[in-house]
């Protein structure tokens, strides 16, 4: 396959809005990976947008639990099979997609000891 230059731009922000509790925010771009000539059935490569919101609470000094919200847009992926005997070329387009996701995690860490937090 010949790729052409991918380039991808993303974008956050994180503020506290509590002692005890974090919001961020962020979005994505990326364009298409493969020109439409080039691409195939069962790599659909194409531009895509995301967005996001999350929220991080630790809830001890060692542990913090995390939960993020996405939505992804990829778009439509126009495709020509190469040449099939007796059936020849499949063409098409894939239907607009979004997605929707929940992420949610819990990050281990050891609690600080009197030392470390001097």
């Amino acid at each position: 396959m010949n790729y052409d230059d991918i380039y991808a731009f993303s974008v956050g922000y994180n503020r506290p809005v509590s002692d005890r509790l974090s919001i961020g925010f962020g979005a994505m771009y990326g364009d298409d990976m493969v020109a439409d000539d080039e691409r195939t059935l069962t790599l659909r490569l194409n531009s895509f947008w995301a967005a996001g919101v999350g929220v991080e609470w630790p809830c001890t000094a060692a542990r913090t639990v995390s939960a993020t919200l996405n939505y992804i847009q990829l778009d439509d992926a126009p495709v020509t099979s190469p040449s099939i005997p007796v059936i020849g070329s499949v063409t098409g387009r894939y239907s607009d997609r979004g997605t929707i996701f929940l992420a949610v995690g819990v990050s281990f860490g050891t609690e600080p000891t009197s030392q470390q937090l001097a």
